[in-house]
């Protein structure tokens, strides 16, 4: 029905002026301005971002990220956008806790919704260095749309340290300072969302929206392996074998080492997590440490100590 009126709106000027016109009558030069005009940031703002936290606790954080499409240079559906959000697992490596703790949890996915889940959002966690800076990066990809698109997720570790306490502390989230609250502003979540300029956006591989914090890979950029064979300014005592966790096959392959097997290959950082009571001596003591750790004798901030 709009474009029939509006047909017959430029049909019924164009009668006017043909029965009508007269000779001072003329066409508004460089009508209609060209699309190279509004290139001004000022003028135009084809891609704004919003963010606000729902629940939050000390297990896990709530995001609502929401983003439009108002692309006019020209009008177009985008082949792709990655969203970055930027957080610290610092808390959770001094509890001897990893990035494989750290699980996200779909809330809400509008395409998905709006596609009957023939499209979904992916994602990915990445740690990019040994002291905890991670990022989330969601990814909408090969879905048109034009308008608004949202997507609710949350960051957990539901790991209890050694005191049966959750640990996840998003203070140090760089995405997290400074982003409005469903409890500060007391409305509905989906209403909350405000500008936010600490979480980064990718469309079709080019920066749109956002700063990163200082250090972090930028878009296609390589990440350094982190925890790999070099020793990490973290270390992550009783954890012989590097697989993140303490066992009774740590404490089974530092007996072997004690025992001198030449059969038993273990990494320069197995052997820092190794050292137990600190002493740069790998004994039976380092061994006991950690099998009294196992029968839950000793509490895990006990192991590297002396």
């Amino acid at each position: 029905m709009a474009v029939d009126y509006n047909a017959a709106a430029v049909g019924a000027c164009s009668g006017l002026y043909y029965f009508y016109g007269t000779e001072d009558m003329k066409i508004q030069e460089n009508f209609p301005p060209p699309e190279s005009s509004f290139k001004d940031p000022e003028d135009l703002l084809e891609f704004e971002l919003k963010a606000a936290v729902g629940q939050e606790d000390n297990m896990a954080t709530q995001i609502l990220i929401t983003f439009t499409n108002q692309t006019l240079l020209p009008p177009r559906y985008l082949n792709e956008v990655k969203i970055r959000y930027y957080f610290s697992i610092e808390e959770l490596l001094e509890n001897g806790h990893t990035i494989e703790n750290v699980t996200i949890r779909p809330d809400y996915d509008k395409m998905a919704s709006d596609s009957n889940k023939e499209h979904e959002v992916t994602y990915e966690v990445v740690q990019y260095t040994d002291a905890g800076d991670c990022y989330v990066e969601l990814t909408w990809a090969d879905y048109k749309f034009y308008g608004e698109m949202g997507y609710q997720f949350a960051i957990m570790d539901d790991k209890q340290n050694d005191e049966y306490v959750f640990i996840m502390d998003s203070s140090n989230d760089y995405s997290r300072q400074g982003m409005v609250t469903q409890e500060e502003l007391n409305k509905p979540l989906n209403a909350c969302p405000e500008v936010f300029d600490r979480i980064t956006m990718y469309v079709d591989g080019e920066h749109v929206w956002g700063t990163a914090p200082e250090g972090a890979p930028g878009y296609g950029e390589e990440i350094p392996p982190v925890g790999t064979d070099e020793p990490s300014n973290s270390v992550s005592y009783g954890d012989v074998n590097c697989d993140n966790l303490v066992t009774i096959a740590d404490a089974v392959m530092l007996s072997r080492i004690v025992g001198e097997d030449t059969t038993v290959t273990v990494s320069s950082q197995g052997l820092l997590n190794a050292d137990c009571k600190l002493d740069q001596v790998l004994d039976a003591t380092d061994t006991a440490r950690i099998l009294s750790y196992l029968a839950k004798l000793i509490k895990y901030t006990q192991l590297g100590t002396t």
